[in-house]
């Protein structure tokens, strides 16, 4: 493990760079006021949140290989309601 202690200065120099951004890191966390646990709690969050969103993903591929007329019925109502949102999403915005 390095045990380098440097400061970040515009030009100081550090012999090792990995310390130098732990050290850069840890100060502009302590800055922004932020723990470990928090940072811990928002990585944790992104990761369950993207495992979710693959899932539905994963889910919606697996459903609209289905073939039959209610799937048929349901796969034109999605595209439709899509199209609804991002129209009124666009209005919104622009």
């Amino acid at each position: 493990m390095c045990m380098c202690i440097c400061i970040l200065y515009a030009y100081a120099r550090c012999p090792c760079t990995a310390c130098a951004l732990q050290v850069f890191l840890e100060n502009q966390a302590d800055s922004l006021g932020l723990s470990k646990a928090q940072i811990l709690l928002v990585v944790l969050y992104t990761v369950v949140m993207l495992a979710m969103v693959m899932t539905f993903i994963l889910f919606a591929i697996g459903a609209w290989q289905n073939e039959g007329s209610f799937n048929a019925v349901v796969q034109s109502a999605l595209v439709s309601g899509v199209g609804k949102v991002s129209k009124v999403s666009k209005s919104r915005c622009g």
